[in-house]
């Protein structure tokens, strides 16, 4: 079995690791347009691994590099990630996505079904794993109100708002903070401005936070709407962090359009990210979180059920909090697809269409917690019958 890896960044590499953990009989083939970040993913001990090293903004080169593959596995969000779905189609490949994918693709249904082969979107952290968890959640209830997902990448030690930038990706917050995001609120989805309301989350056994709204709902966009009458994800920050992004933002620092300053046309969102290249900070110890919390009911019986998942930066295998739980989740998707495991599910598969069925999700819990992943769960019932 061929599998090809599109993007060998730190959650593509945390992916690679643990396939070359795990796997003796695949023969892996990395993908990415640096050098050293090829070489280093096909420097895992893999039977048989290969590197190009290609910008793949032409088709005729991405048809290349997908050739005799059996499952393609992308961990980027780039532009041209939608020619590589489409020639999946034609090719009849299957595709697993640990990075956010163009929405369009998701009208790509019929097509992998002809071909008998899957398009799993979100496999990575929020969305990817939160999903899963959110799939079991509504296959256990007859009915749920509300969905809330808060999730953060946090330094384990440094509290500072520098280093919460950091241990993120810079662009992507003033991205997302520099425009709307989409929860669902009374059954519809609505876009609502990420700054607009600060919350404090007390997450039970792990601390307080700020919480504001963010883009990480995915496919629930879609599965959830008209099911649910709420639903969001709200990023959690250290107190204190909130206030920063304000500033930032009303100061005109993330807007993208140009000022003139002595006769140069700047951009004030290139600008920040500029200064904030030179006082990046890398190797910062980090930890994730991803705290879920449901109200639904069972048999007419209201009920709040909670889950929690932690991972903190790996020093034994030397991989960020981030990079693992999203690697890791997307390698516990494929070895469901290579055992078989995944044999009824045919099109665009949501992975909170796996979650809801429990022995496929048990498997991805269960293997994550082996791998390190910290994992507790509480439900409660609010009244008697």
């Amino acid at each position: 079995m061929r599998i090809t890896l599109i993007g060998c960044g730190d959650v593509g590499y945390a992916f690679a690791y643990a396939l070359a953990e795990e796997r003796t009989d695949v023969e892996l083939r990395v993908v990415d347009e640096s050098y050293p970040r090829a070489v280093k993913c096909s420097s895992l001990p893999l039977p048989s691994t290969e590197f190009i090293v290609v910008n793949l903004s032409q088709e005729a080169d991405i048809a290349r590099v997908l050739k005799g593959s059996d499952i393609i596995v992308n961990t980027v969000s780039q532009s041209f990630i939608s020619k590589v779905l489409k020639l999946a189609t034609q090719m009849c490949i299957d595709v697993i996505s640990a990075a956010p994918i163009p929405e369009s693709a998701l009208a790509l249904d019929n097509q992998f079904r002809a071909c008998k082969s899957v398009l799993i979107p979100d496999t990575g952290f929020v969305p990817g794993l939160s999903n899963l968890i959110v799939g079991r959640i509504l296959a256990i209830h007859d009915a749920i109100d509300e969905i809330g997902i808060y999730a953060g990448v946090l330094p384990l030690s440094d509290r500072d708002s520098l280093s919460q930038i950091f241990i993120q990706s810079p662009s992507n917050i003033v991205e997302e903070y520099s425009s709307q995001v989409r929860i669902i609120e009374d059954g519809n989805v609505k876009s609502v401005d990420p700054l607009a309301v600060t919350d404090i989350i007390d997450i039970p056994g792990v601390g307080r936070f700020e919480a504001t709204y963010g883009e990480g709902l995915g496919t629930l966009l879609y599965t959830l709407r008209g099911k649910v009458k709420r639903a969001f994800k709200k990023t959690i920050w250290y107190a204190g962090h909130v206030e920063a992004l304000k500033v930032l933002r009303e100061l005109g620092l993330f807007s993208a359009k140009p000022l003139d300053i002595n006769g140069a046309k700047v951009s004030p969102r290139d600008f920040l990210l500029r200064l904030l290249k030179l006082r990046e900070r890398r190797d910062v110890p980090d930890m994730t979180v991803l705290y879920i919390k449901a109200i639904g009911s069972i048999d007419k019986r209201r009920r709040v059920i909670q889950y929690l998942i932690q991972s903190v930066y790996d020093s034994q295998r030397k991989l960020s909090a981030r990079s693992k739980i999203a690697g890791f989740t997307a390698y516990a998707i494929l070895r469901l697809k290579i055992s078989d495991r995944l044999r009824d599910f045919v099109g665009v598969v949501p992975p909170e269409v796996i979650g809801m069925r429990e022995s496929l999700f048990t498997e991805v819990i269960s293997w994550l917690v082996l791998k390190g992943v910290y994992l507790d769960v509480k439900g409660e019932f609010l009244n008697h019958r």
